[in-house]
């Protein structure tokens, strides 16, 4: 075919179409047409260069592509940039089981795997291991039947090989909080758990940080605590350190998030006069403090559910009225005065939400809704803070019945379900569409998130500027091992490792196998003083007092028991002790034997 043509071409193939010459359409378009299931190929020499399917797919260097587009070879792009928007998100797998899944309430993914608890309190699982390692066939590996210490469980939180679980409810004997050691994920174990129902009652949202868990508690009544810290450093026996009984600021309470000193919290809370939400300071982790708060129940009604990232705060509102928000960033740069900037009311795509998670430029929720028409998942564009916009959701009530919790890890967003029926998914698996890459060589990267399945290596300086969690293998250095405060001007030493193997606190040069900068205070449990050493010229040593006034300073304290202040005897490790050589007691006499 050979030719010049003015307007508009069209071309009904019914077999192939072969062009001896160059042809085109001046001004207007060019159109081809392939009949049935009929592909348009370009080649050049005889071969395949370009095709274009029936279904609209284009290959380059490729006859059979998969997707909207298939390079097979290198794609180069010039003064400009490869601009990915999120697509439809969809479902791609999912797990009823009523049994190991009844009720799941929260989600959380570490590896190839996914912690998920359940809010059930009769013969079922309250806590299950899901492998997520094959996106597309989900399986549960191990459960827990465990209604003393995981009694309607409420939140999941994963550190290393710990998970840290909240339930219980207000039943005397049932606990509050459990940690499960899940190093073995075909036989997770419950090594401990608090039944504290003043302090822990009716416990929620949870966030763990460094050797400090940090509870919410839904808790409404006088006497009660809203808020408690637990020092999680012995996983074996933790304890609760402090707590918030504020029933003004921390009313039922049901999230928290924690980022640098400062906790974040919502309340689920539409009384007037009542905060729905509060920040935190937790720098002193034994006298936490509520510095600021927001009463807003038209922006913040219902809040259910936040996220921190940056300088701010997103917040998911369970709300039905047409008039409120359901969704809502609060600029959090002051924590002083926290700022709600950006709002969406749209109760079709965020129904009852009560769930989000924030992955660089988007925020992920889900809505606890099953009537026809209505999301049970949204996607928000949150690169505009003021202006935030659902752009895609999924309204699927089959595998997303109830959707209670959201975790997005990589290209996938994995829910939990707190549905009670069969025939209905109580987890379900949702690609987000993102991009799947062999291989990457890049000069830079800015992400909201990264997981690393396997092994990391970075030739440079790694920097966290909040903390860093170490799991089975702990930390390994090559050199030597610093920490250093860094609140001031001046770097201080806090503790360092050489390469001699000497320890040195307080300083950088230690030269001996440990070599101490400071005073040392070694406290009972109790919180009393058992060894002090003065950092003073006089290098005085107090037992029993921090202020010694000789080079040994015992005091007598009631701890110690007996009527006696200190005994030397001559134990030995095969017999038992046979006479005490010295005895001093309080009233002052000396015993020799």
């Amino acid at each position: 075919m050979n030719g010049n043509f003015a307007g508009t071409v069209l071309l009904a193939l019914c077999a192939a179409l072969l062009f001896s010459s160059f042809t085109y359409a001046a001004q207007n378009d060019l159109v081809f047409n392939a009949s049935n299931s009929g592909v348009i190929d370009f080649n050049t020499a005889s071969q395949l260069k370009i095709r274009l399917t029936n279904d609209g797919n284009v290959g380059i260097g490729t006859s059979t592509p998969q997707n909207m587009l298939n390079v097979i070879g290198d794609a180069n792009i010039y003064q400009g940039a490869l601009t990915q928007y999120p697509p439809t998100p969809k479902v791609i797998s999912s797990i009823d089981n009523d049994t190991n899944l009844y009720r799941a309430t929260s989600v959380f993914v570490s590896g190839k795997y996914a912690y998920v608890t359940n809010n059930d309190n009769s013969t079922r699982a309250n806590f299950a291991i899901v492998d997520i390692s094959n996106p597309y066939s989900p399986q549960i590996t191990s459960v827990i039947l465990n209604d003393t210490n995981l009694l309607d469980s409420a939140s999941v939180f994963v550190s290393g090989k710990y998970a840290y679980v909240t339930g219980g409810g207000t039943t005397a004997g049932k606990s509050n909080f459990a940690i499960v050691d899940v190093s073995n994920p075909y036989s997770p174990q419950v090594i401990s758990s608090i039944d504290n129902d003043t302090n822990l009652s009716n416990t929620r949202g949870l966030f763990v940080a460094g050797k400090y868990a940090y509870v919410v508690d839904s808790n409404n009544l006088a006497g009660y605590s809203n808020f408690a810290v637990i020092d999680i450093s012995n996983p074996y026996n933790p304890q609760v350190i402090s707590s918030i009984d504020n029933d003004t600021n921390l009313v039922s309470s049901r999230s928290i998030f924690v980022s640098g000193k400062y906790a974040y919290v919502t309340n689920y809370n539409s009384t007037a006069g009542i905060s729905n939400f509060a920040i935190i300071d937790i720098s002193n982790p034994y006298n936490p403090q509520v510095i600021s708060s927001i009463d807003d129940d038209d922006l913040l009604y219902g809040a259910f559910s936040i996220y921190v990232s940056g300088r701010y705060a997103y917040v998911a509102n369970y709300d039905t009225g047409a008039s409120n928000s359901n969704f809502a960033v609060i600029d959090v740069s002051n924590p002083y005065t926290p700022q709600v900037i950006g709002t969406i009311n749209n109760d079709v795509n965020l129904y009852k939400s009560n769930s989000v998670f924030v992955s660089g430029k988007y925020a992920y929720v889900t809505n606890y809704d099953l009537a026809a028409g209505l999301s049970n998942f949204a996607i928000i564009d949150i690169s505009d803070p003021y202006g935030p916009q659902v752009i895609s959701s999924i309204d699927n009530d089959t595998n997303l019945y109830y959707p209670y919790s959201v975790f997005v890890s990589g290209k996938y967003a994995y829910v939990a379900n707190y549905d009670t029926g069969a025939g209905r998914s109580n987890f379900a698996i949702i690609d987000l569409g993102a991009s799947d890459l062999q291989s990457i060589n890049t000069g830079s990267i800015q992400t909201g998130g990264l997981q690393v399945t396997e092994s990391a290596i970075v030739n440079g300086v790694l920097t966290a500027n909040q903390s860093i969690t170490a799991g089975l293998g702990g930390i390994y250095s090559q050199g030597p091992l610093s920490v250093v405060d860094s609140n001031s001007s001046v770097l201080t030493s806090i503790f360092t490792v050489g390469k001699d193997a000497n320890v040195g606190i307080g300083t950088t040069t230690a030269t001996n196998k440990l070599t101490i900068i400071g005073d040392l205070n070694a406290v009972t449990s109790a919180g009393t003083t058992a060894l002090y050493t003065n950092a003073s010229s006089d290098g005085n040593v107090g037992i029993g007092t921090t202020n010694p006034l000789a080079k040994l300073h015992i005091r007598y304290a009631d701890e110690i028991g007996g009527s006696y202040a200190f005994r030397v005897d001559n134990d030995t490790a095969t017999g038992p002790r046979s006479a005490f050589n010295l005895t001093y007691y309080k009233d002052g006499n000396l015993g020799i034997n």
